[in-house]
């Protein structure tokens, strides 16, 4: 996979979150804002299809997610 360079502003608490990703996944800073995007992808094309996002607890109670497009 070809890369390029970039450099975000971000506010000082989101940085802090996606550090305190990469360290949760033991990956690198780049790593962990890969892993958002990817998953942020996903979900959107998820929404796109009219799909539910349900998350179930581990008490087995379900809730839907609401997702902002």
């Amino acid at each position: 996979m070809a890369t390029k360079k970039a450099s975000f502003n971000l506010p000082d608490e989101e940085l802090e979150t996606l550090r305190l990703l990469a360290s949760e996944r033991k990956v690198t800073v780049t790593q962990a804002l890969r892993q958002a995007i990817a998953d942020s992808n996903f979900i959107q094309d998820q929404v796109r299809q009219k799909s539910k996002l349900l998350v179930e607890k581990q008490d087995g109670t379900v809730r839907e997610v609401a997702v902002h497009r």
